[in-house]
């Protein structure tokens, strides 16, 4: 449910305890996370457009939110959409529609599979976020980087538990780079 009162001081709260976060992380969230501000960085100056950057700062802000305390805020995510829909028409409606049921229906079924969560509801809308804007083209794509981006971290951090926004965010990144 979306409380967007709630949503804000939350987020809010979180971005005070960024610093102290980042500190307590290993080495590789803190590779992951100049990567992302390069990455951002470079949206930004190839777009050259307040829109775009405010984007990527936006998309990053999700990201440490996600890796400090495993919740992506609806508030960011429905600014995220507005500035998504401001720079891009979204191509295709009804596939990603298809598309976005797809993932709903893989989170829900591996779920009853392996009887625990897998991916939590955030990222999910997340995805369904950037399933709007990306083009038919670059939707493999962006999923096989997305899993193996986490695969690989997962193997150096030998953890089985990690949040995946930012893994979604740099996959996104890449797609939209490449599209």
């Amino acid at each position: 449910m979306f409380y967007p009162i709630q949503s804000i001081g939350y987020t809010w709260d979180i971005t005070k305890k960024i610093y102290t976060s980042l500190q307590c992380k290993p080495w590789v969230y803190q590779v992951g996370v100049s990567i992302c501000c390069a990455a951002f960085l470079l949206i930004a100056v190839m777009k050259l457009s307040f829109v775009s950057a405010a984007l990527g700062i936006l998309l990053f802000w999700i990201s440490i939110i996600d890796m400090y305390d495993r919740v992506v805020p609806d508030v960011l995510l429905l600014v995220s959409f507005c500035f998504l829909l401001y720079l891009r028409i979204p191509p295709n409606l009804i596939v990603s529609g298809l598309l976005i049921g797809g993932v709903l229906l893989m989170k829900i079924g591996l779920e009853k599979l392996f009887k625990k969560e897998l991916m939590g509801w955030g990222d999910v809308k997340l995805i369904a976020v950037f399933l709007v804007f990306l083009p038919l083209e670059t939707v493999p794509f962006f999923l096989f980087i997305c899993g193996g981006l986490f695969l690989i971290t997962a193997i150096l951090t030998r953890r089985n538990q990690l949040p995946f926004a930012p893994f979604i965010v740099c996959s996104f990144l890449c797609a939209v780079s490449f599209a």
